[in-house]
């Protein structure tokens, strides 16, 4: 990954979500699309949203929590002024990072609105997420935008 990719200089990013964000690069490619990068600012509201839902216990592109009710809500409540912004989640039962990645992408490339996301022409930053829940299922949130 190079550093124009990093979200900030010298953060880890789990190896699942940077095979996700690989895998999500390579589909695009094979569609004939530009590259996503990591946008620091997507990559927190992603982020937030998986430990969120994951800590309260449920599955929702909705938040309870009305200051973070949706997803231009959360990326504006970390600085991005999107223009364009789409949002696809997954809970899966896998635990292997190979596993979940391979079945997240499965479920979205096989869903019309998630694919549709994933292929969506505009975009240009991405941030994405994976928190587990108490009984070990992860949740998978990835957040696309371009800005303003």
């Amino acid at each position: 990954m190079t550093a124009q990719e990093a979200p900030k200089k010298g953060v880890e990013l789990p190896p699942a979500v940077v095979s996700l964000f690989e895998e999500i690069n390579a589909f695009r490619a094979e569609s004939g699309l530009s590259p996503v990068k990591f946008s620091s600012r997507l990559v927190r509201a992603a982020a937030s949203h998986s430990e969120e839902q994951a800590k309260l216990d449920y599955f929702s592109h909705e938040s309870p929590d009305p200051k973070r009710v949706d997803a231009w809500t959360r990326a504006e409540l970390y600085g991005y002024n999107w223009g364009e912004l789409c949002e696809n989640i997954f809970r899966t039962n896998q635990t292997e990072d190979q596993l979940i990645v391979q079945e997240t992408m499965e479920s979205w490339k096989s869903s019309g609105a998630h694919r549709a996301n994933l292929l969506a022409p505009k975009v240009k930053d991405i941030g994405l997420g994976i928190a587990e829940y108490s009984n070990g299922d992860k949740v998978v949130t990835l957040v696309m935008g371009r800005e303003l």
